[in-house]
């Protein structure tokens, strides 16, 4: 409907129609692949990835290995502070899908603790964050792992530019629609 088209480009600030260039890895490629793809297009598929990755992990049985507390695919690192929580982007890198469960790893970190359980800023929006994270690659005839996204751009960075006030700004504005 024209009021999901608005609201597309309300959180996301481009319409769903515009195409962008989203650049992924593959197996056996050593260079980073690109295609070009529309936005709305672009967010299924990776919320779509993400919903497979949530699919293959758990939070399992407790066990201690080389001094790491682990909790199925959680580390238990709520004794390091800054932070929510973390994962290594790259370990997606060339895995099925069927080896997410005994390979990725997401470390919860100690603010993770203070956190509502859902809604903003809690520990579904956090692990959803984090997941998003995960390297984007072509493997076996078909895209896996996350969205590749960065917290910050890396390639068009803009010292004077807000970008967590403007995130701040762009969820305020979600929230009065």
């Amino acid at each position: 409907t024209e009021n999901d088209k608005q609201e597309f480009s309300q959180i996301f600030g481009v319409s769903g129609d515009v195409i962008i260039t989203s650049t992924y890895f593959a197996k056996r490629v050593a260079d980073k692949l690109s295609e070009n793809v529309d936005a709305r297009t672009f967010m299924i598929d990776g919320v779509n990835r993400m919903i497979m990755i949530c699919d293959s992990i758990s939070v399992e049985s407790r066990s201690c290995q080389n001094g790491v507390n682990l909790y199925g695919n959680f580390i238990n690192n709520t004794h390091i502070f800054p932070g929510s929580a973390r994962v290594n982007n790259g370990i997606t890198i060339g895995l099925s899908p069927d080896q997410y469960k005994e390979t990725l790893r997401i470390e919860i970190l100690q603010n993770f603790k203070k956190k509502p359980f859902s809604g903003r800023e809690s520990h579904v929006s956090t692990l959803c964050h984090e997941l998003s994270h995960f390297c984007r690659y072509f493997i076996d005839g078909k895209h896996c792992g996350g969205m590749g996204t960065d917290d910050v751009p890396t390639e068009e960075f803009d010292p004077n530019f807000r970008y967590t006030g403007y995130a701040r700004d762009l969820v305020k504005a979600h929230d009065l629609m």
